[in-house]
């Protein structure tokens, strides 16, 4: 069985948390809060490296058990005790990191910026406190990160050895391996008055190796003709397979070929007669549209010029000058009419 290359282990790396954005009020206690907050992940967070990295030893003399807080909000009691565990375990981290990588050297918080007197509700101890804790986590962060600068080439260097070594492992894995073949010694045919001579023994030996050679071509030869019978055998029954579903597959084909030409011809007849109907019903709507114009404008016709009279009454009560003196009427003068009668003795009717 062929070696399987086993994946190289890459020791564990450093990812800092987030860096901290606060006001840093000096009276808030929501400040306060949220930054024993910040510092409690971030010092849990290097704690968990320093456990799991490899580098050096780390011992952790702060039990957590011994700073129980409950988180209160504005809890200056809290605050303090949250203080005392940060401080001590800062100490654990510092003394880890002074010795766990030589080659890239950790310089100590100055604690003199530490200048706190560790009243229980001062305000003020617990911001110089916080702030020298912060600028100790950011410490311990910066030193973290010049090692995994520091780490990367030569991490990389070992890895690159591990896979060749693996590779070369493989690699003799599946190296044939010589097989050795045991001759039996051939026992030198007895000639009267011979010793066994050494013609004598090639000879022996040239007989055996010629009914071993006639042997194997034998074997092969058979094993040649079975081969090729056991393969004409499966080639005509391939043959026979595909005969067989080919004439399924033409028969379907012409099924399916059949099926869609009747849903052709009856999707072409439908087509067809929705067609005609779509232009039967198109004149029909031309000629209902015909028929209202022609409606429409008789009744505008009647509208105006009815048997009642026009309904648009016309314009009275306009005033003209007298442009022309219009000569007088007179009822007499013609045809011997006098007044508003007319005489029958000057008209010639019968």
């Amino acid at each position: 069985m062929a070696y399987t290359p086993k994946e190289w282990k890459s020791p564990t790396r450093y990812s800092k948390i987030g860096d901290f954005s606060g006001r840093w009020e000096d009276r808030s206690h929501s400040d306060r809060y949220s930054e024993n907050k910040w510092q409690q992940e971030a010092l849990l967070n290097l704690t968990k490296f320093a456990k799991s990295s490899g580098l050096g030893k780390f011992k952790d003399t702060t039990k957590e058990s011994a700073y129980g807080t409950s988180w209160r909000d504005r809890s200056h009691t809290d605050r303090k005790i949250e203080n005392e565990w940060q401080q001590s375990l800062i100490k654990d981290l510092e003394n880890w990191a002074g010795k766990a990588y030589k080659d890239v050297g950790y310089k100590q918080t100055n604690t003199k910026t530490n200048d706190t007197r560790w009243r229980d509700r001062s305000h003020t101890d617990r911001i110089i406190e916080n702030k020298w804790q912060q600028t100790a986590i950011t410490n311990l962060q910066g030193w973290l990160k010049n090692v995994e600068k520091h780490r990367t080439p030569i991490l990389k260097a070992e890895k690159k050895a591990w896979d060749k070594k693996e590779q070369a492992k493989f690699t003799e894995s599946i190296k044939p391996v010589p097989i050795k073949v045991n001759v039996p010694a051939v026992s030198t045919p007895t000639v009267s008055g011979s010793s066994g001579s050494s013609g004598s023994s090639q000879a022996g030996f040239d007989s055996m190796l010629a009914a071993a050679q006639a042997s194997w071509d034998k074997q092969m030869s058979n094993a040649q003709a079975a081969w090729n019978t056991e393969m004409a055998n499966a080639q005509s029954s391939w043959n026979t397979q595909l005969s067989s579903q080919q004439n399924v597959y033409d028969t379907r084909i012409s099924d399916l070929q059949s099926a869609w030409d009747t849903t052709h011809t009856s999707l072409t007849d439908r087509i067809t007669s929705t067609t005609n109907q779509l232009d039967s019903a198109t004149n029909q709507i031309k000629a209902h549209q015909e028929q209202a114009a022609i409606n429409a404008e008789r009744a505008r016709i009647e509208a105006s010029y009815g048997t009642s009279g026009p309904m648009n009454q016309s314009v009275k009560g306009v005033k003209t000058p007298k442009l022309f003196n219009t000569p007088k009427k007179s009822t007499s003068g013609f045809f011997g009419r006098t007044g508003s009668r007319i005489s029958n003795s000057s008209l010639n009717i019968a």
